[in-house]
C-alpha cells in the first residue's frame, strides 16, 4: 500500500471526499468503480 503514495503523487491524485469516504468505509480493502461482464472482462464504471 505504500507504494499508493508515490503512484498518486505522480499523477497529481489528492484525495478528495469522496475518496476519503471510500476509504474510510472499506479501509485498504481497493475498491472502485469496476465492472464485471459475463464474460469476465473487467471495465472502468462510471463512479
Amino acid at each position: 500500500m505504500e507504494a499508493n503514495v508515490v503512484l498518486n503523487a505522480r499523477d497529481c491524485f489528492e484525495f478528495d471526499e469522496a475518496d476519503n469516504a471510500t476509504l474510510a468505509n472499506h479501509g485498504t480493502q481497493l475498491v472502485g468503480p469496476f465492472l464485471v461482464d459475463a464474460a469476465g472482462i473487467v471495465g472502468l464504471g462510471a463512479n
